[in-house]
């Protein structure tokens, strides 16, 4: 039997992101977080909670019902799913803590950034960032009440107070979304959560909607409204130092601000 026509017979492919085992530890834990997430705009509860058997999951992850049991006390230990049996009906539900995962995703990548021995711009002693992590003649923030100060408290708030429609907004998003592929490679769980973040109200994200990226004219984004923060960091100085050059590389100068 050719090994294409075995695969016919299989079933359906589990999506699974080694990043995601990572983070959480336990490649199995993975798989169920993944698989709950394909199930999680498929159901009808308001409250996202989805209904499985064991056999059922079993089925679709290979998980067998003592793996089950391990995983799932685990990722409640985490908090990061909870459960409801419902005794009426004799049904387990399950519901993951979306938010939870996102920042434990987060922190994952905190740890990897410090790893790789990679300083957010912002940090960089003396205050001076590299000519290739800057873009557009954005200042970096300044802590010091010197000069720069006032020109850069200026900045931040024209960025700032700049509010997209949603229409020019999704323009730009769809643009970033067009080379996300080419940024993250096989990590699209990276891309996911970013993509969740970028998509909230308190992200404003402005630019010319109307230009494509173009290596030779690189179009110039801001991302502004990212203070969140990540242990000494926030998310625009984790995500500044790690992916402000390969956007750039495709023609996409993203500067991501606080």
């Amino acid at each position: 039997m050719k090994f294409s026509d075995f695969l016919k017979g299989v079933g359906r492919p589990v999506a699974y992101y080694p990043g995601l085992a990572k983070a959480l530890g336990d490649a199995k834990e993975a798989i169920f977080i993944c698989q709950m997430f394909y199930w999680k705009d498929k159901g009808d509860d308001a409250e996202g909670w989805i209904y499985k058997t064991a056999e059922e999951i079993e089925k679709e992850t290979a998980l067998t019902y003592k793996e089950q049991i391990r995983v799932r006390a685990s990722l409640t230990a985490k908090e990061l799913m909870k459960e409801h049996y419902a005794r009426t009906e004799h049904q387990m539900y399950f519901r993951v803590d979306w938010d939870a995962v996102d920042n434990l995703w987060e922190e994952h990548m905190t740890k990897e950034h410090m790893t790789d021995g990679q300083v957010p711009p912002k940090h960089l002693t003396k205050g001076n960032v590299p000519h290739d992590q800057t873009s557009g003649g954005i200042l970096p923030k300044v802590s010091s009440l010197n000069s720069n100060s006032e020109i850069t408290t200026e900045i931040t708030t024209e960025i700032t107070t700049k509010n997209m429609d949603s229409e020019e907004k999704d323009s730009l998003m769809e643009i970033i979304s067009s080379v996300a592929w080419s940024v993250f490679g096989n990590d699209m769980t990276t891309w996911w959560m970013v993509r969740r973040r970028l998509e909230q109200d308190c992200i404003h994200i402005s630019g010319d909607h109307n230009q494509r990226p173009n290596p030779d004219q690189p179009m110039k984004i801001v991302v502004s409204g990212l203070s969140e923060r990540k242990g000494q960091f926030s998310e625009a100085d984790i995500w500044e130092g790690r992916f402000y050059r390969s956007f750039a590389n495709l023609g996409l100068e993203i500067t991501f601000t606080e």
